[in-house]
């Protein structure tokens, strides 16, 4: 085939080969090299955003561990303030209940007193004979002398003394207070 061909065509012919031939070996050579380093750089500029993205979540947990921190420190802020205002509540509650107790037993004493006295005008009006008024004293004294001995603050125990207290033809004592309201 190529006897036949003239000495121009052949003369292209050898030299697009000389010109071809090394052209696609230089350029196959680079499109290798050049895929390498493309891959290469690739792959550091990926290592680069991990390292990045590495600092960046470390710096996010960093952060959220100072902030648990801060919340830990504002909830026992906020719990020493809480028990801070329930001790003091606590207080305002112990004193009105004393001040309330003390109250009561001051009126049971202005109570005794007044029972006694009409105990002993009873006594005196109705019974003929001094030593009838001198037992009845006694055993209506004694009652209340065990009512008061027997009272210690709470006010359900002061009723259940109360009803055990009997006095008088009707047996019954009633408990009431300086303003003259019903307590027990």
């Amino acid at each position: 085939m190529f006897k036949n061909m003239k000495l121009g065509t052949k003369l292209i012919l050898a030299f697009l080969c000389v010109g071809v031939i090394p052209f696609a070996v230089i350029g196959i050579t680079s499109l290798n090299k050049s895929s390498d380093a493309l891959s290469k750089q690739a792959y550091g500029q990926l290592a680069g955003v991990r390292g990045i993205k590495k600092a960046q979540i470390q710096n996010f947990f960093g952060e959220r561990q100072g902030d648990i921190g801060v919340l830990v420190e504002t909830v026992g802020t906020l719990r020493k303030e809480a028990f801070a205002k329930l001790v003091s509540v606590r207080e305002i509650k112990k004193t009105q209940i004393e001040n309330f107790f003390a109250e009561r037993q001051g009126d049971m004493g202005v109570l005794v007193e007044t029972v006694a006295n009409q105990i002993t005008n009873k006594a005196e009006a109705n019974l003929q004979t001094k030593t009838q008024a001198k037992s009845i004293i006694k055993s209506e004294a004694e009652a209340v002398y065990k009512f008061l001995n027997s009272w210690s603050g709470d006010e359900e125990k002061l009723k259940d003394v109360i009803a055990e207290i009997e006095v008088g033809k009707t047996r019954y004592i009633w408990v009431v207070d300086y303003a003259g309201n019903y307590v027990v």
